[in-house]
């Protein structure tokens, strides 16, 4: 018979992340890995029960229009949306 896990709110999963977070420090290999192990199971079953969930639809960006915009950034704006959208150069 398989365990069943209760459905925890948001708040009670990040009390157990920020404490497995807090003590990861003292824990041994054997021990994180356990950790993230629960924290699994404690997540995709909420996760899972989620319909219709689908990636975003972003807006088509003009490639006219996508160089001008970059060409018009500075090049600390440019590293940042690098960074924000996990992108290359």
């Amino acid at each position: 018979m398989p365990k069943i896990i209760e459905e925890f709110t948001r708040e009670e999963y990040q009390l157990l992340y920020d404490s497995f977070k807090h003590f990861r420090c003292l824990m041994s290999d054997e021990q994180e890995v356990l950790s993230e192990k629960i924290l699994d199971k404690v997540f995709y079953p909420s996760f899972d029960k989620l319909k219709n969930v689908s990636e975003p639809v972003l807006p088509k960006l003009d490639i006219d229009y996508k160089d001008e915009i970059i060409d018009s950034l500075t090049e600390a704006d440019y590293s940042e949306l690098l960074i924000k959208t996990g992108l290359t150069d």
